[in-house]
């Protein structure tokens, strides 16, 4: 948190506080690499795989034995 308290004459003082002070812009360099970054991308075409057919084999029925 960005606040300075201190405790004078019977009273709580919280003042706005600078903790780190950056050297640099950051906002101008973000518009700088965006104007810089106005290159088109070409997107490339995904050739699926033909898909594999797996045959499954029924199960052939059970003759019911004897029987009366």
């Amino acid at each position: 948190m960005t606040i300075e308290n201190s405790y004078a004459q019977n009273k709580l003082v919280s003042k706005n506080y600078e903790v780190e002070t950056l050297k640099t812009d950051i906002r101008a360099f973000i518009d700088e690499s965006v104007k810089n970054s106005e290159v088109k991308v070409i997107p490339k075409k995904i050739i699926q795989p033909p898909k594999k057919i797996i045959p499954v084999q029924k199960k052939k029925k059970k003759i019911p034995e004897g029987g009366c």
